[in-house]
């Protein structure tokens, strides 16, 4: 309760977040009918990534409960779920059973997938002139990080399989694809650090804009998104560290959004937000179910205990 003078702040906060979330979409799906060009897909990542980070804070989603709870006893909601009910729920059983199998499927392919592409691109090697050596060991790094990060990750096997698969059905000779990945990955990676130079001025700049405006409002918003009374005891624990790291991590957070922004591509992003948000709701049920990854990681773990 001891909110509640923020509460009308935060419900307004909550239901703005609902608003924005549901243009950004719309402007999606649309295809930036609101806003055009590269500024669209600026916004679309900006506005959706500061709606997941402060539906994060515990305050805000009690709020958003209470207001959810209040809503559900509304004349309009009642009769709404008298008449879509039987549909709401036929389709989240349908969804639920959509995500297991894409989950388990996702993951077979994706631990399977994984050594098969090393081959292919050590074939590659071998009869292509195109692909050198460098290219190859690049590539087989790269590989060998997604596979790492992928057995720990839903959203990583899922999005990397559908780059894969979006860039072979893309590519001009689907046969030859796998065979050359190495030469386009390289070209990839050699197009980002192009822009190294003009990328580290701007990270030097922002990173003294976000140091400004994180001593101005992190105060403000730690205490409006927690207890006062607590964080004020636990404030007085930790003393002046604690501040300069909020302060520090809030200004490399504002860093990594403005730099990375320009080589996020937004169907992978709105897709990542998906499959997040569908894990959320699921992955603990398909959890238990046997799957590749999961034998990978008691190997990994076997490996690293025997040593």
């Amino acid at each position: 309760m001891a909110n509640m003078k923020y509460w009308p702040l935060l419900a307004s906060s909550v239901i703005l977040g609902w608003l924005l979330t549901a243009v950004i979409l719309f402007d999606y799906v649309s295809g930036g009918l609101i806003v055009r060009g590269q500024l669209s897909s600026q916004m679309q990542i900006i506005v959706l990534l500061v709606v997941l980070v402060l539906s994060y804070f515990p305050v805000v989603r009690t709020t958003q409960l209470q207001i959810t709870q209040w809503c559900s006893t509304t004349a309009l909601s009642i009769y709404v779920n008298n008449q879509l009910g039987d549909f709401g729920r036929g389709l989240r059983r349908w969804l639920r059973h959509a995500y297991i199998s894409l989950y388990l499927l996702a993951d077979v392919v994706f631990c399977a997938g994984g050594p098969m592409l090393i081959v292919t691109a050590a074939t590659g090697y071998w009869l292509l002139d195109d692909v050198s050596f460098f290219d190859l060991l690049l590539y087989i790094g790269v590989i060998a990080l997604i596979l790492l990060a992928g057995l720990y990750s839903n959203i990583v096997r899922l999005l990397s399989l559908g780059y894969f698969f979006g860039y072979w059905l893309l590519s001009e000779d689907l046969l030859l694809y796998p065979f050359v990945a190495p030469k386009l990955v390289y070209e990839n990676v050699e197009l980002m650090l192009s822009g190294a130079p003009d990328m580290f001025i701007l990270i030097v700049a922002f990173f003294f804009v976000g140091l400004v405006l994180a001593r101005l409002f992190a105060p403000f918003i730690l205490q409006l998104f927690f207890c006062p009374r607590r964080w004020e005891r636990f404030s007085e624990t930790r003393g002046d560290s604690l501040n300069r790291f909020i302060i520090i991590a809030l200004a490399v957070i504002l860093i990594g959004v403005v730099d990375v922004m320009q080589w996020i591509n937004v169907h992978l992003y709105f897709a990542g937000v998906a499959i997040w948000f569908l894990d959320g709701y699921w992955q603990r049920e398909v959890a238990q179910e046997p799957a590749l990854s999961t034998d990978f990681r008691y190997l990994l773990h076997t490996s690293k205990t025997a040593s």
